[in-house]
C-alpha cells in the first residue's frame, strides 16, 4: 500500500480541515496489487524454506536444553 498511486489516492479523497481523514469507504475503493501466481509461489517456496530453519533450530534448543537438565541433574547427584 506504499506506492505512489495509493499516496496520490489517499491525499486526493482525504477531507477535513487541520487534520485530515480519510473514510474507510474510500479505502475500500483503492486497488490491491496482488504478485503474478508464479510469483506468489516463489515466496511461499521461500518461507517454507525458513519455517523448515526455523523449526530445526527450534528442535536443536530443545535437544539441548534436554542434555543441559540432564548434565545438571548428573552434576547435583554426583556431589552427594
Amino acid at each position: 500500500m506504499n506506492t505512489p498511486l495509493i499516496h496520490h489516492l489517499s491525499h486526493e479523497r482525504a477531507n477535513g480541515s487541520g487534520r485530515l481523514t480519510l473514510p474507510l469507504e474510500e479505502t475500500r475503493k483503492f486497488p490491491v496489487f496482488v504478485p503474478p501466481l508464479s510469483e506468489q509461489d516463489r515466496i511461499v517456496a521461500e518461507i517454507e524454506k525458513h519455517f523448515t530453519r526455523l523449526d530445526a533450530g527450534v528442535a536443536s534448543l530443545k535437544r539441548v536444553q534436554s542434555e543441559l537438565k540432564t548434565l545438571s541433574r548428573q552434576r547435583a547427584e554426583s556431589r552427594l
